[in-house]
């Protein structure tokens, strides 16, 4: 799996609307992709400053945290393999 996590300076007075407008944008550079399906976004949302985690499951497994530590797991019923091509870090921040 590929996690893109980076800080970005933005400004916003809901962090609901943000976080809906943000991952629309960011699941907009790979079409046909379902977010929880084949990848998940997490946004931390600071005070004009907001961290994002952008994880790709492109290694056949998907990742929890527990306890501070990455765990990966197989695939539950709904999640499959991320096989198309990975955005990179500056497109990202580039439409958010």
């Amino acid at each position: 799996m590929t996690v893109i996590h980076f800080t970005k300076n933005i400004k916003c007075e809901s962090g609901i609307e943000c976080g809906k407008d943000c991952i629309d944008k960011i699941l907009a550079l790979t079409p046909g992709v379902t977010l929880a399906k084949e990848m998940h976004v997490t946004i931390y949302h600071t005070t004009n400053n907001h961290q994002f985690w952008c994880t790709y499951y492109d290694k056949g497994t998907h990742e929890d945290w527990v306890r501070g530590q990455s765990v990966h797991t197989k695939f539950n019923a709904t999640q499959k393999k991320f096989t198309g091509q990975l955005p990179t870090e500056k497109e990202i921040k580039a439409v958010i």
